[in-house]
């Protein structure tokens, strides 16, 4: 039998339990961090939680095409801070609770990492509810900008190898983390072994192919002919998923034919959390197709396409009940399998067991 979570008023609970050496400090390397939380997400609904944010950069070469690539980085974490100024991500968008340059609560050993994938002509800072809820459990966002395919930057038409160059950045954003700056408060404070990837949208098919499906370089050299460019193809050619990723979020956002066949699947390299709104055709052929890998399906009844992020509001389904549970089942799989969790109450969330609200269907095969 299901038991219900009343996560609206109850989630904030089981914080440090069990955690693999390393990714929490005991003194040692200092660090006035909070504890990163290895059981049920703690999500604040009665008022939105607050985040410090700033702006870095990185500059990589695509594999392939041997293009020179800049991005930038939003990034989120810990501070004590609480007010300041408010982040502007671009002339359309800003968040009052992503405190711009707030200083810097050092996490207590290593914080881990989600990196967010945006959607197409999205931003950096799109989902920034859903990064403030995972700070607050501990972690540190980064959100590339997919230079080139910004609400104010993008290109047409677009690239043929571009679906491969945002899995690139992804991979760019986690080196740069790896290594930043000796001087950077965060330095050597970052669990960049173990990672979470997710992504909304066209940032979900990035996620889909971070997750390490084998992807279909004959069906993918097809959709480009007659003009195939060598170094598009090379672009595809010479991906290799990144082992750091452990983990991986799709919302709303899934993966075709032309890119993986059925088969690709059983090489996945990470768990996938599936989340979609519900009844659509596409999505259950997706699952379907990926039966090969383990795939966790979570749909929302009601829910339109940015039900995941807040972007826009759904006339169907309350950002204030959306929002909360793609924070939970994202947090929750995210602390499974980075931090390696095995709290019993997170289990049951992941398992389908307890039931996070009425509006879910939980489905899932590996």
């Amino acid at each position: 039998m299901r038991s219900t979570l009343p996560f609206l008023a109850t989630l904030a609970a089981s914080l440090v339990l069990s955690i693999p050496t390393g990714l929490l400090g005991c003194g040692g390397d200092g660090g006035s961090g909070s504890s990163v939380n290895t059981g049920v997400p703690d999500i604040l609904t009665t008022e939105e939680p607050k985040a410090g944010f700033q702006f870095l950069e990185t500059t990589y070469t695509v594999p392939g095409t041997n293009a020179e690539r800049t991005i930038r980085l939003n990034v989120w974490y810990a501070t004590e801070d609480l007010e300041g100024t408010t982040a502007r991500f671009n002339l359309i968008s800003q968040d009052p609770n992503s405190l711009l340059d707030a200083s810097v609560s050092v996490p207590r050993g290593r914080a881990p990492l989600m990196i967010y994938s945006h959607g197409d002509r999205a931003w950096g800072g799109s989902n920034n509810a859903l990064a403030r809820q995972f700070v607050r459990n501990g972690w540190i966002v980064v959100a590339p900008d997919h230079t080139g395919n910004t609400f104010f930057d993008n290109t047409v038409p677009r690239p043929f190898e571009f679906d491969v160059v945002r899995a690139y950045d992804l991979q760019a954003t986690l080196d740069f983390m790896a290594n930043l700056p000796s001087d950077h408060p965060l330095a050597g404070h970052v669990e960049t072994s173990r990672v979470l990837i997710a992504g909304h949208s066209y940032g979900g098919h990035t996620a889909w192919i971070a997750g390490g499906p084998e992807l279909d370089l004959a069906a993918i050299e097809a959709g480009c002919a007659p003009n195939c460019v060598q170094s598009e193809l090379d672009a595809y050619a010479m991906y290799e998923p990144d082992s750091r990723v452990v983990g991986v979020v799709a919302l709303d956002g899934g993966i075709g034919a032309t890119r993986v066949a059925d088969a690709g699947f059983a090489s996945m390299i990470a768990p996938m959390l599936f989340m979609t709104p519900t009844d659509d055709a596409a999505d259950q052929a997706l699952f379907t197709r990926s039966a090969g890998a383990d795939v966790t399906w979570v749909q929302l009844a009601g829910a339109c396409h940015e039900s995941f992020t807040g972007t826009l509001s759904c006339p169907t389904l309350e950002l204030s009940t959306s929002l909360p549970i793609t924070a939970t089942y994202a947090i929750a799989f995210g602390i499974r399998h980075v931090l390696q969790s095995n709290d019993a109450a997170l289990l049951d969330i992941l398992d389908g067991t307890t039931e996070v609200d009425p509006v879910v269907t939980f489905d899932h095969h590996d």
